[in-house]
């Protein structure tokens, strides 16, 4: 309807403004005939300023699905750093219980050594002692370094923590900035609409 409707109004439109420039009075439909013609250039720099919005929409729409990929990235691999973390510890727990079933074994056997020494050969109890004493030493060395790597991986997990807490700082600070960006274009465009 526009094609058809367009050139008529253009030429009706030349034909108001020639009035005008030689100072002719206006009648209704000229009247009519301008303010058809200013709402059609109206509808022209709308229909321009929303096609440049739809361009811009899509450029930020691009650069947030780009931001969001490159966040699933590092967020993939912050848990499978963890994974591994809690395979490592689920290791040394198994490590652990083993340790103490064997401990438990040992000490079972050298309870039931000391029954049969101490029934059968009282004159050697001392020595015995000391024996066992330096054994259980032995043990207690065992759990301490035992202790000392069960610290350390705690120590590992916080770091863990630190930097999982660092990241999402970082990109909830990305986001904000994003935001601010984007509400710094769409006022530039608002006023460039005026």
């Amino acid at each position: 309807m526009e094609s058809i409707v367009g050139p008529i109004v253009d030429k009706a439109l030349e034909t108001v403004l020639k009035k005008i420039e030689d100072g002719k009075k206006l009648s209704i439909e000229d009247l009519v005939v301008l303010m058809i013609g200013m709402f059609r250039e109206t509808n022209r720099r709308i229909d321009e300023a929303n096609k440049r919005l739809d361009a811009i929409t899509d450029a930020l729409n691009k650069r947030i699905d780009a931001l969001d990929a490159k966040i699933d990235v590092k967020i993939n691999d912050v848990y499978r750093r963890i994974d591994e973390t809690n395979k490592r510890i689920d290791v040394i727990l198994r490590l652990m219980g083993d340790m103490e079933e064997r401990i438990n074994k040992r000490m079972d056997s050298l309870n039931a050594r000391i029954n049969d020494i101490d029934k059968s050969l009282n004159a050697k109890i001392d020595d015995i002692g000391k024996s066992l004493s330096a054994r259980i030493d032995e043990v207690s060395r065992r759990v301490e370094d035992t202790n000392r790597r069960i610290d350390e991986t705690n120590k590992r997990i916080d770091e863990v923590l630190k930097l999982i807490g660092g990241m999402e700082e970082r990109i909830n600070r990305r986001i904000d900035e994003t935001n601010k960006r984007i509400d710094t274009l769409l006022e530039a465009i608002a006023k460039s609409g005026h």
